[in-house]
């Protein structure tokens, strides 16, 4: 596992990924949800999921860096793969969120009035917010609606940002 005297972490085996798989099934943000902790769970995860789909070539290094945020270096190959973790979001759901926080307990914010195909005026920012004694104000999602709206946001955000590097390889992670 990586520590902050640790920056580099090896998976040889199967037995290391079970060991990572374990650490997820116990981990809690409860004492820590800073960015580096963030970086590292969102890593864990996707290194799991890539197992998982059988998309994981062992034995592999990844190290820990700024830029990207971690390298991972794959037996055999002489260029590492960049991955770069980013929060992307829609600025109107930071202030609905910012706006939320500040709601009673038991309210609800409802991300499809979110949408990253149409903008919504500032002053407008809490339409998807619904105070406990409230019903709900959209109709329900459908299937993986949330999930493509939210995939588009996640890729004009990358776009927008020319987050990716044509030098190296490089993958963003969320």
């Amino acid at each position: 596992m990586f520590t902050t005297e640790n920056p580099i972490l090896k998976i040889k085996n199967e037995d290391d990924l079970h060991k990572i798989i374990e650490f997820l099934r116990v981990f809690s943000f409860k004492n820590s949800d800073n960015k580096d902790t963030h970086e590292i769970l969102c890593l864990y995860i996707y290194i799991v999921a890539l197992f998982k789909i059988s998309r994981l070539r062992l034995p592999l290094i990844i190290e820990k860096c700024e830029s990207p945020d971690f390298r991972i270096f794959f037996e055999g190959e002489e260029e590492p793969l960049g991955l770069e973790h980013t929060r992307a979001t829609l600025e109107q759901y930071k202030m609905a969120d910012s706006e939320f926080k500040k709601r009673p307990a038991g309210s609800m914010m409802e991300p499809l009035f979110y949408s990253p195909f149409k903008k919504l005026a500032k002053k407008n920012v809490n339409i998807g917010i619904k105070n406990p004694d409230k019903k709900l104000k959209g109709l329900p999602s459908v299937g993986n609606s949330i999930e493509i709206q939210w995939t588009e946001t996640i890729k004009n955000a990358i776009m927008e940002n020319q987050l990716f590097h044509t030098k190296t390889r490089h993958l963003e992670i969320f």
